[in-house]
């Protein structure tokens, strides 16, 4: 079993009683194992999963072509050196990574009742779907109701939320334009359609809305809206 194996092993707790204390006898004696053990720690603290597989097998490299303890030494500070290195890039490119739009897309869970609309098999079977995750059979059933009803402002709320889920997001922000106060969907539609601005790229019409909303809202939209807004800065 390589020396690296065993190091993993050893601080993953995954050695017997026996197995345990002859690694730590050979750790309090040598110098050479106990930097050994500290590269692995820094490897396994500060890189993500997928880096530490890469460093695994450069670092096994490493160990099979020291000639001596001199030769170690010198491998040991190269190795160190790649190791900030690589922390150092990882650190930058999260740092850089562009934030997500959809990240801030509100859980929407539908409705248990029907909030105004008269209850039809075609609405139930819209909620039901959209309660499921089907947005595209949820969006076509919603749009039938909004043929004889399109000023509903449910019916504009949950048909915008498919079209925006079924990434039609021109769609969704002209339905829910047309929602207005003093409607109980009116905040959330204008927080759902500042994302999708966002996600078209308009960041200056989504700041706009998100004040609004920051506005009329005191409750966990007026959070996430702030949120967002720190996100877009």
């Amino acid at each position: 079993m390589e020396e690296s194996d065993i190091i993993d092993q050893y601080l993953r707790g995954e050695l017997d009683a026996p197995q345990s204390e002859h690694f730590l006898s050979r750790l309090n004696a040598d110098p050479v194992l106990q930097k050994q053990v500290a590269l692995r720690k820094l490897v396994l603290a500060g890189i993500s999963e997928a880096y530490t597989e890469d460093l695994k097998t450069k670092l096994v490299a490493f160990d099979r072509s020291m000639e001596s303890k001199k030769r170690f030494q010198f491998s040991w500070r190269m190795a160190a050196v790649f190791v900030l290195l690589m922390v150092g890039g990882f650190v930058l490119r999260l740092s850089t990574q562009k934030t997500d739009p959809l990240n801030f897309v509100l859980n929407e869970p539908g409705l248990p009742n029907t909030m105004g609309i008269s209850k039809s098999v075609t609405f139930n079977n819209a909620m039901s779907a959209f309660k499921q995750g089907d947005f595209v059979t949820a969006g076509r059933e919603f749009d039938k109701l909004l043929m004889s009803n399109s000023q509903n402002d449910t019916l504009l709320y949950f048909s915008g939320f498919c079209d925006f889920r079924n990434a039609e997001e021109s769609i969704a922000i002209q339905k829910w334009s047309g929602i207005t106060a003093p409607s109980v969907f009116y905040a959330k539609a204008q927080y759902q359609t500042s994302i999708a601005y966002w996600m078209q790229g308009d960041k200056e019409k989504a700041k706009e809305l998100l004040l609004n909303v920051v506005t009329i809202d005191n409750g966990s939209l007026q959070d996430s809206a702030k949120r967002a807004l720190h996100a877009l800065e």
